[in-house]
Order: C-alpha cells, then structure tokens, then sequence
C-alpha cells in the first residue's frame, strides 16, 4: 500500500459574514498550517497540562518544552515534510465547517459560503483560526444561539474537554450574552458507529481474497497522558470497538485496540500502534487494517504516523496488505450527523 496524502484548501477566512441568528463552532486542537508555525505550535502544545504528563509541566512548563523540542524538532520536521510540511487540519475544518453551514442552510454541500441565518466557524487550541478568531466571527454576527462541536470522537478531557474549555473561555473574554451549548464526542452516535462500520467493510473488501479470512483489525486511539486515563473513557472506547468488531463479523481474536501519541511527549498507553503492528506481523500476521477512533479529521496521527510510519514498520516486519481505514472528514453521512448535533444544540439553547 502507498501512503496517499490528502490536502486540501478550500477556506473562506474572508467571506462577509453577515447577520445570523444562529452560530456553531467546530473545535479542535488544531496543527501547524505552514512550516514555519511547527515549532511553535508544539511548544504550545507540550506546555499544555491536559496533554503533557505532571513531570513536563512542572515547575517550568515553557523551558522544559524547549528542551524537548531541541531534542526532537529536526525528526518532527523530517516527518511534517513527508506529508507537505505542515498539517492538514485546518484546511479540512474549514471543509467541513462550510459543508456543515451549507447542510443547515439547505444549499449544496460544497457551496460558495454566501450570507444566511446560520454561520459556522473553526476554533482551534493552538492552530488558526484560534478561538478567539472563532469568537469573534460569530459575535460578529450576532448570534443569539451557539452550539459547540468537538471534533473528536470519545469525551475525553484532554480533547474534547479541553477544546470546549478553551472556546467557553474565548467567548467569555469576548462578553458575548449568548449561551453556548456544548455536545459530548461522537462516539454513542449511531450515525458515527455506522459510518464507521461501512468503511471498515469497505476495507476489508479491498484486502486480496487469499489474506483476507485472517486479517487482523486493529483499532488505535489517541493515549491520554497515563496519569489522567477516565474510566469512563476506556468503557466507551471499548463499546465503540466491539459495535463496530461485532458489525464486521471479528472477534476479540482477530482485533485489538492500540494507542498512539497525540503529540505531546508524553508516556502513553500500551500497546502502542506501531509496537503492536509489529509484534503481529512477527507473529505471522500477513494483512491488517487499521481504523483510528479518535480522529473524525486526518491529522498528524493519521497521514504521518498512521498512513507512513506504522505502515512502513508493518511491511518491513512482513505485513502484505496493510489498510487504513479512512478519516471521516467531509464525508456527507458525516456532515449530516454534525447538522442534527447543531440542530439539537440550538433548539435547547436559551
């Protein structure tokens, strides 16, 4: 399997807003949208408690984070350059935020953005549009309703719970009276569980007959920092594996769940991905599909570590069919499931 790199750039930073009733906010960390925005952004992001472990972000957060970077910002570049040397994920935001506004508008999906009732915005942690951006275009204007979208799928509090801090605390600064009404992560959706089930089939489909009765299905989660793993987190990410497992016809024999890295650096837990991957193909394994549950926008973690990384060490380790099961992205299933989030979220808010 070649590693195919999917970019797009398709923003609409300056398309007039307009007046609108009705605001939703895509969030997420974000990511370096040019080469020169890396290393910054990562010294944001391990300075950061919710992802960084207590042993990085004590006492001197900042000086330690520089530390690491000036062991590990050569490699870290290397790897950006791999897949056009920054991340995609503001681009695909904005993808989906225009999809999503045009969904609720009732216009073509892919649309030019034009004045209407309701606007939806990016907000992002660490990348832009930053939240403060998000919170200004929506108070821009004036929305009297505002749904918040996280756009990870398990409720996590170093994503999902950090992004909607981080936009509550924005959109305060900014002294704006409209309320914002918060969704949980996508995972208990059953529009997200079956999206997932069809392309894991899908798949599965394109493994070669002779190797595909023993395919191995390897889930992979982003890792918490181990000192801050929820219970309640595993539980969902164990529901979300076994629908899915018991959709496609695997068992517990033939699919597992392991982690990788968001980024931060942070011990994670075991098994991690590439670890894992090879020990199966060690073990024999021949063909293996990888289906990330955390991410709903391909990223770093999915285009570098995922689709280049993890799959180069598979094959070298003797994997022959190596698949990855795809980001959601722009995916109009996708995109109607964030409609009914939003629609829900704005009837309730007042």
């Amino acid at each position: 399997m070649k590693p195919v790199l999917r970019h797009l750039d398709h923003r609409a930073d300056d398309a007039p807003p307009g007046p609108a009733e009705r605001g939703v906010v895509l969030l997420h960390v974000g990511g370096p949208d040019t080469e020169d925005a890396i290393e910054a952004f990562h010294l944001a992001l391990w300075s950061d408690p919710a992802f960084a472990p207590r042993t990085l972000t004590a006492p001197f957060p900042r000086r330690r984070a520089e530390k690491e970077w000036a062991a590990r910002g050569d490699e870290l570049r290397k790897r950006y350059g791999l897949i056009g040397g920054r991340s995609p994920v503001r681009d695909l935001l904005e993808s989906q935020a225009l999809a999503l506004e045009n969904r609720l508008l009732g216009r073509p999906v892919m649309a030019s953005r034009a004045p209407g009732p309701v606007r939806v915005v990016v907000g992002t942690v660490y990348g832009t549009p930053s939240m403060d951006d998000a919170a200004a275009a929506l108070a821009a204007t004036g929305c009297r309703r505002v749904a918040a979208l996280p756009m990870y799928v398990h409720d996590d509090p170093s994503t999902t719970g950090r992004v909607v801090e981080a936009f509550e605390a924005a959109w305060g600064a900014a002294g704006r009276p409209a309320p914002v009404a918060a969704a949980r992560g996508v995972a208990g959706d059953p529009a997200f569980v079956e999206a997932m089930i069809g392309r894991v089939r899908r798949s599965i489909d394109l493994v070669p007959k002779d190797l595909r009765d023993d395919a191995f299905l390897l889930f992979t989660m982003h890792s918490p920092p181990e000192s801050k793993v929820p219970r309640a987190l595993m539980k969902e990410v164990e529901a979300t594996a076994q629908a899915i497992m018991t959709a496609v016809g695997y068992g517990e024999d033939r699919a597992a769940v392991a982690f990788q890295s968001l980024g931060a650096p942070a011990p994670i837990l075991s098994p991690e991905v590439e670890e894992f991957a090879v020990e199966r193909a060690k073990d024999g394994e021949q063909a293996l599909i990888v289906a990330p549950l955390s991410f709903v926008t391909d990223a770093f973690e999915t285009l570098q570590d995922l689709d280049i990384r993890v799959y180069q060490a598979a094959v070298e380790a003797g994997v022959k069919q190596y698949r990855r099961v795809p980001t959601l992205n722009a995916d109009p299933a996708f995109v109607d499931l964030l409609a009914a989030r939003a629609e829900a979220l704005l009837a309730d808010a007042s």
